[in-house]
C-alpha cells in the first residue's frame, strides 16, 4: 500500500497543481478582463467629461460675449477694439485724441507700421485724407479717411484693379469711434489679403 498511496498522493498533488494553475490562469484572465473594462470605462468617462467641459466652456463664453454685446448696444459698456456704439470707448480713439483726425491717423500708422514710409495727401475742401504706406516704391496699403457724405470711389477702384490693399474709414460718422485697435486690425487684415 505504501507505493499505491505514494502514487495516488503524487497524482492528487499533480492534479491539484494543474487545477490550481488552471484556476489561477482563469482567475488572472478574469481580473485582467475586468481591469481592462474598468480602464476603458475610465477613458470613456474622461473623454465624455472633456467634451462636456469644452461644451460648457463654449456655452459660457458665448453667453458672456452675448451679454457684453447687449450691454454695449445699450450704451452701458464698450468692448475693447469695438469702434462703434453710442458711448465713446475708454481706449484710444479718434475722438479722445488731443488733436485733429489727420494727426491721429498719422500717429497710428507711424507707430504701428514703422517699417513703411508714410505719405499723406489731403483731399481738397477738407473732405478727408489719403495715407499711403510705401515699401520702397511699392504701395503696401492705401488708407482713405473721408467724411461720411463723400462718394469718392475712383481710388478704391484703382487699388482693387492694381491689387493694392485698400481701407476706407470715415472721420465724422456718428457712433463710429475709429479706435486704435480697430484701425490697426483693418489695416493689417487688408495687407494680409483678408
Amino acid at each position: 500500500m505504501g507505493l499505491l498511496s505514494k502514487f495516488l498522493k503524487k497524482v492528487a498533488n499533480e492534479t491539484a497543481e494543474d487545477l490550481s494553475s488552471k484556476e489561477a490562469k482563469k482567475i488572472g484572465s478574469f481580473f485582467s478582463e475586468k481591469i481592462s473594462e474598468i480602464v476603458d470605462q475610465g477613458k470613456k468617462a474622461d473623454q465624455e467629461l472633456a467634451a462636456h467641459q469644452q461644451s460648457a466652456s463654449s456655452s459660457v463664453s458665448e453667453a458672456v460675449h452675448e451679454a457684453v454685446n447687449e450691454a454695449a448696444e445699450e450704451g452701458e459698456v464698450t468692448i475693447p477694439g469695438n469702434s462703434w456704439g453710442p458711448t465713446m470707448p475708454l481706449e484710444e480713439c479718434q475722438f479722445n485724441f488731443p488733436g485733429p483726425y489727420t494727426a491721429y491717423f498719422e500717429k497710428i500708422l507711424g507707430e504701428e507700421f514703422s517699417a513703411f514710409r508714410l505719405n499723406k495727401e489731403m483731399i481738397p475742401s477738407g473732405r478727408g485724407a489719403v495715407y499711403t504706406l510705401l515699401d520702397g516704391e511699392k504701395r503696401a496699403l492705401v488708407l482713405e479717411v473721408l467724411n461720411s457724405s463723400s462718394v469718392r470711389n475712383k481710388l478704391r477702384k484703382t487699388c482693387r484693379m492694381s491689387g493694392t490693399p485698400y481701407v476706407r474709414l470715415y472721420h465724422d460718422h456718428d457712433g463710429w469711434w475709429n479706435t486704435r485697435a480697430y484701425v490697426v486690425e483693418r489695416c493689417r487684415k487688408a495687407m494680409a489679403g483678408e
